[in-house]
């Protein structure tokens, strides 16, 4: 996701952080009406070296309520 970038020193933070970085990204796309792009097959993404691909699940709904 373009504009989505958190940080972290180890996997478990990362991904932690990645879902609060994905809610709260999404959020303000959504605020901003700005559309949201289509995800990417996993047989599309080009990785580098050391990356890896992982799934990232969020559910809007109960965050927008907050």
């Amino acid at each position: 996701m373009p504009g989505c970038l958190p940080c972290a020193e180890n996997l478990e933070n990362a991904i932690k952080n990645v879902k609060e970085a994905l809610l709260l990204h999404l959020y303000d796309m959504e605020e901003d009406h700005e559309e949201i792009p289509e995800s990417t097959a996993f047989h599309q993404i080009k990785l580098h070296e050391n990356q890896t691909i992982m799934l990232i699940e969020v559910y809007m709904p109960s965050f927008r309520e907050k």
